[in-house]
């Protein structure tokens, strides 16, 4: 059934493999901080500063201390009355708060709050990414598979400008973007960063598309079975993400679960997230989906009922309290008791079904092209 599977994705697709250019470059804008009241930044040899504009760069030999004023920044004890600052590191790599990064940074004032971000280059990027998203130990073709998904993650966001000043956040609301290696790493921070550089290195370029387009790359890490369907989870029907059969993680420590909610932290959620409900009387699933994830519930409570659907529910109830919507409802009291499978929302990619089998010895676009049926892999061109 295994091989069946593969060969089926592999009639579907089409790869075309284009060899990137030499020098190559693709720059991606990552929002790493957000509503801050205070930046600091710094970098060896110091930080360079440019005002909108601006022909000459400002040296600050130490570290910048970035605030608010009426009208304006101040920068130390420098003020300026302008609402976006450029920076950069004297050196390639500098520290902003507590993480290091490479490229330039725009801090632009909104609202009395700093928006940071880094342009950087893509490939700089996603070696940041690959450390937040998949564990470094895992078999360099699994890393290479995230390389690619991430990557086309990343140019699908960039396409769509859903952001005025930038592309992606650096948090799951996108991708977990960790920055660059400080100048003075860990040995393991070394070999991890080495191992996910030599992933990346290895795709460099290569991104999926349909139809001519970067797609919509999803991820996830468990799908305890069987991936979801994006009409479930978006209410789109997206034709490379439709589910089909997982098998292959039962080693993931999110395969199978257990969580306990008190019952008056769940209503508080649902309100926080509009839902005008009363004292919970009882929650029943209504509608399974294809891949047997809840699709949705029924709850009554004192002031009714409400029909919500199962992602809808899962937001409120929280992301790392209901690990996914394959659960079943074990125990309803004073605490609810939720039984489930698998992690994130099921569609596209299962990171632990792409290392088991990359450890089969499966290639990274064959393990592409079965979680992601139909798509064509290419390279970027200068």
């Amino acid at each position: 059934m295994f091989f069946t599977f593969i060969v089926k994705a592999s009639i579907l697709v089409f790869v075309s493999l284009l060899v990137p250019a030499a020098g190559y470059a693709e720059s991606i804008r990552v929002a790493i901080f957000e509503r801050q009241l205070e930046v600091t930044i710094s970098a060896p040899g110091g930080v360079l500063l440019k005002k909108p504009g601006g022909l000459s760069w400002r040296h600050y030999t130490s570290e910048a201390k970035i605030s608010t004023i009426s009208g304006g920044i101040r920068v130390n004890t420098d003020q300026y009355s302008v609402q976006v600052l450029t920076i950069r590191g004297k050196t390639e790599t500098l520290k902003v708060n507590d993480r290091w990064v490479r490229g330039s940074l725009k801090i632009i004032k909104k609202d009395g709050r700093f928006l940071v971000i880094n342009s950087l280059d893509i490939e700089e990027y996603l070696v940041g990414v690959l450390l937040g998203e998949i564990p470094s130990a895992w078999p360099l073709e699994a890393l290479k598979v995230q390389a690619i998904a991430s990557r086309t993650y990343a140019l699908y966001q960039r396409s769509r400008k859903r952001y005025e000043h930038y592309d992606l956040v650096a948090t799951t609301l996108d991708q977990v973007f960790t920055g660059a290696l400080s100048p003075n790493p860990t040995a393991f921070e070394r070999r991890s960063r080495a191992k996910v550089i030599r992933a990346v290195n290895a795709t460099r370029g290569q991104f999926m598309t349909f139809n001519g387009q970067p797609i919509l790359a999803a991820f996830h890490s468990t799908a305890a079975g069987q991936t979801e369907d994006a009409l479930q989870v978006w209410l789109e029907d997206i034709p490379y993400l439709t589910g089909v059969a997982c098998p292959w993680d039962g080693k993931s420590k999110f395969y199978d679960w257990t969580r306990e909610i008190k019952i008056t932290t769940l209503e508080q959620r649902l309100r926080k997230h509009g839902h005008q409900i009363g004292v919970v009387a009882s929650i029943t699933p209504m509608v399974m989906t294809r891949s047997d994830r809840v699709g949705s519930l029924r709850i009554l409570h004192s002031n009714g009922e409400l029909i919500i659907r199962g992602e809808t529910f899962r937001k409120a109830v929280g992301y790392t309290a209901l690990l996914s919507t394959s659960f079943e409802i074990e125990h309803f009291g004073k605490n609810v008791v939720f039984r489930g499978k698998g992690a994130g929302h099921g569609v596209g990619l299962c990171q632990w079904g792409a290392k088991e089998l990359a450890e089969s010895g499966f290639n990274t676009h064959a393990i592409l092209q079965y979680y992601y049926p139909g798509v064509i892999i290419q390279g970027l061109r200068r």
